[in-house]
């Protein structure tokens, strides 16, 4: 009889996925214990989840803020899907360490000295990557120790200041003073010959 029906169905074929990148945050060691990321997203996607250690959240605006972690290594990653089910994913690592490094004055003058280039000791803890000495206007790198160009008499403060990768630091300092002139007497009285 010639009857004929037919539903169409439309549909589109999408094969790309969206893309993801990150642009900010920490990519290393870092003392915040709730970093902040920023992320671009291109193409369509749908969803766009945020995971960082046992978080994870839906994160669509382009940035994500982590609720406090603890010490240690992590990998942020953003993972974007669009309404195909085609997804990429973007992960940096990082590590948080909130924990300072030590630093402890061992040696060095503590008061008056007539030493014009006094060497100072001192001990370091934890990990640090810099270690910075100063005297008066003088400044410089330094390992275990530290020796000033000769300095004029007069009151200074030796700081030894060291930091780690993550940027926390800590800072050690001893007051002393040089003298180098000796003192005079007068006879003022008393028998003369």
């Amino acid at each position: 009889a010639g009857n004929s029906a037919s539903a169409p169905r439309p549909f589109s074929v999408d094969t790309v996925a969206p893309t993801v990148t990150i642009t900010s945050g920490p990519n290393g060691p870092t003392n915040d214990n709730t970093p902040t990321f920023g992320f671009t997203t291109g193409g369509s996607p749908a969803t766009v989840v945020c995971t960082v250690g046992a978080q994870t959240a839906s994160c669509p605006g382009g940035n994500f803020t982590a609720a406090q972690l603890g010490d240690g290594s992590y990998t942020f990653t953003v993972t974007v899907t669009d309404a195909a089910g085609n997804s990429a994913s973007a992960p940096r690592p990082f590590s948080v360490d909130t924990v300072a490094p030590t630093v402890s004055i061992t040696s060095g003058p503590t008061g008056p000295t007539t030493d014009t280039t006094p060497t100072f000791d001192f001990t370091v803890g934890g990990s640090p990557t810099t270690r910075t000495c100063s005297v008066g206007a003088q400044s410089g790198a330094c390992v275990t120790s530290y020796t000033p160009t000769a300095l004029a008499d007069g009151n200074y403060t030796f700081t030894v200041t060291v930091a780690d990768a993550a940027g926390n630091s800590a800072t050690a300092t001893r007051p002393f003073s040089v003298d180098t002139q000796a003192p005079t007497a007068n006879i003022m009285t008393g028998p003369n010959g």
